[in-house]
Parts: structure tokens; sequence; C-alpha cells
């Protein structure tokens, strides 16, 4: 059951998806019908998984983007391996 600040009773946090920052929040600044839809969730990791699952990494990094990390990845477009780097 929640209170009307989204909380659990018992004042847990819940961090709900911000997809204009494209990150997930616990600010308790959510809109109201984020109760209702269930899209609040106990833990940053689960709703950055559930919301922005193809840029988690961004959304855990506070809707920042991540460096580079100088691994190789598969071009299918030019038929090589590139690295991510600078």
């Amino acid at each position: 059951v929640y209170n009307s600040d989204g909380n659990l009773h018992g004042n847990q946090t819940r961090y709900y998806p911000s997809y204009k920052e494209e990150t997930c929040k616990d600010d308790g600044n959510h809109e109201p019908h984020m109760i209702s839809s269930g899209l609040l969730v106990s833990s940053k990791e689960d709703c950055c998984e559930s919301n922005f699952f193809w840029a988690y990494e961004v959304c855990m990094n506070d809707g920042n983007p991540i460096g580079p990390t100088d691994l190789y990845f598969a071009d299918f477009m030019s038929g090589k391996c590139l690295q991510d780097c600078h």
C-alpha cells in the first residue's frame, strides 16, 4: 500500500522513470499516475532495466553518456571489428 507521495508505508524509497532525462529518480517528484501504473519500484536497477533496457548504463549513470570502454564490437555495415575509444 502506497502513501500519497508514492512511497510504501514505512517511507521506503521508490524509483520512477524520468523519460526526458533517460534515468530513474527517487526524489518523490513522479507523476501521480505512476503509482497506479506500477511504475514505482524499489531499486534503480529494476527501474532502469524495465524502462531503459536499451540504455541501461546511461540510466544508471543518471542519464549521462558512458565514456569509451576500449572494447571491440562488430560493425556490420563495414564488416569490421571496431574499438570503442576516443
